[in-house]
C-alpha cells in the first residue's frame, strides 16, 4: 500500500518542513512523517467507503422519489445498490474497524459532493444496464462495477478539491497545461483574461500528476475491486495493508533520520562535485533531493544506484524543474561512481 514512492515524498515534506522552519528535533519530524503516513493510507478506506456512502445516498433519494406521483422510467424502475453485497460488505468492514474515526471525517457531510457524484453515476449507461434487482448479481461484477464507477469520479475537480479540503495530507500537486491556439501573439493580460474565462469550462483541464500519494491511492482502491473482480473479494481480510512489509515501515523512518542526522556529511560529499556551483546557490528542493538520494545509496542496499537516481530525478521534475532534473543526475551520477571507485558504495 504505502510503498517507496509515497514514502520518498512524505520524507521529502517532512524534510522541507523542517529545514524551513528550523526545527531539526528527529523525534518530532518522525511522529510528523508518521501521521502523514497514517494519513495516507487512510484515504484508502475513504475512497473504498464511497461506494457505501453513494448507495446511502441512493436510499435517502428513492423514500423521496417513492413519494411522488409521477416518476420518470429510472425511477420507477431503480436500482437499489445498498443491496448489493459488496455494498453491506463494506458497511459492515466500516462498523467493525474504521480508521477515519481517528480524522473525523464521513461522506455525509458532503451531501452537494454526493448528490453530485451519485448523478454522475446515475447517468452512466453501466447504471442502466444493472439488472433490477442487483443483489443478483455476483461479487465479481458487482467489483468490476463498482471499479469503473470510481475511476470515473476519480477523474472529477470536485472529488479532488473535496479530498484537498478534507485534509492536508490528500491533497496532490498538479499539472496545469494552458495551450490557447490564436493567430496573434496575445499580451499577458489577454491570456490571463482568457483563461480566467476558460477555468470552469471543459476546455481547461488541471490534472493530477501521476505517481503523488493521492494518485497511487486511488489506483489501490482501483486494483482492490479489480481483484475482486476476477477472484471475488471477502472483507476486511482483503483489504491491504498499510505496508507490504516491516522492510518498508522502517525505510520510511530510516530515510528520514538518516537524512536529518547527518546532512551535513552528505553536504562536504556533495559540495566539490557541485560543477562551480556554491551550495548557498543551490535551491534547498535540490539540496534536500540530493541528501536524500546519498543517504538511500549509503544505508539501503537492497535499492539498485539507478533506481535511486531515476526517483529523485522524478521528484525533481515535480517539486522543482527539469533544469534541476538534470543537474541532480549530473551531481549523483557523479558522486556515486567516485564512491564506488573509493570502495565506499558497494552496489
Amino acid at each position: 500500500m504505502i510503498n517507496r514512492s509515497i514514502v520518498r515524498i512524505r520524507v521529502f515534506q517532512q524534510l522541507y518542513e523542517s529545514l524551513s522552519s528550523g526545527r531539526l528535533d528527529v523525534a518530532l519530524a518522525d511522529k510528523s512523517l508518521t501521521t502523514s503516513l497514517r494519513h495516507t493510507y487512510y484515504l484508502y478506506y475513504y475512497l473504498l467507503d464511497l461506494i457505501r456512502a453513494l448507495a446511502a445516498y441512493q436510499r435517502e433519494l428513492l423514500e423521496i422519489r417513492d413519494r411522488r406521483f409521477l416518476k420518470s422510467a429510472t425511477e420507477q424502475t431503480p436500482r437499489r445498490l445498498s443491496d448489493m453485497s459488496l455494498v453491506k460488505e463494506i458497511a459492515r468492514c466500516t462498523e467493525i474497524q474504521n480508521p477515519l474515526d481517528e480524522m473525523q471525517v464521513r461522506w455525509e457531510t458532503s451531501d452537494q459532493l454526493l448528490r453530485y457524484l451519485y448523478g454522475l453515476l446515475e447517468q452512466d449507461p453501466a447504471y442502466e444496464a444493472l439488472p433490477e434487482d442487483v443483489s443478483t448479481l455476483s461479487m465479481q461484477e458487482q467489483c468490476d462495477y463498482w471499479a469503473n464507477m470510481l475511476k470515473l469520479l476519480f477523474r472529477t475537480a470536485e472529488l479532488n478539491e473535496h479530498l484537498s479540503e478534507a485534509s492536508f495530507y490528500w491533497s496532490d500537486a498538479t499539472a496545469v497545461a494552458e495551450r490557447l491556439e490564436v493567430e496573434e501573439m496575445p499580451s499577458v493580460e489577454q491570456v490571463d483574461a482568457t483563461v480566467a474565462q476558460l477555468k470552469g469550462s471543459d476546455a481547461y483541464r488541471v490534472l493530477p500528476l501521476t505517481g503523488q500519494p493521492v494518485v497511487t491511492i486511488q489506483d489501490f482502491a482501483l486494483k482492490t475491486l479489480r481483484r475482486g473482480a476476477k477472484s471475488g473479494l471477502e472483507l476486511p481480510q482483503d483489504l491491504l495493508p498499510m505496508f507490504h512489509s516491516d522492510r518498508d515501515r522502517l525505510y520510511a523512518h530510516q530515510l528520514l533520520s538518516e537524512t536529518l542526522l547527518h546532512r551535513e556529511e552528505y553536504d562536504e560529499l556533495l559540495t566539490p562535485r557541485l560543477d562551480n556551483w556554491e551550495k548557498e546557490r543551490v535551491a534547498m528542493v535540490d539540496m534536500i533531493l540530493m541528501e536524500m538520494a546519498v543517504a538511500e545509496a549509503l544505508h539501503c542496499p537492497d535499492i539498485a544506484l539507478v533506481v535511486t537516481i531515476n526517483e529523485y530525478i522524478e521528484l525533481a521534475k515535480v517539486y522543482d524543474t527539469p533544469k534541476s532534473a538534470s543537474f541532480i543526475n549530473a551531481v549523483l551520477d557523479k558522486l556515486f561512481s567516485d564512491l564506488k571507485s573509493e570502495g565506499k558504495l558497494l552496489k
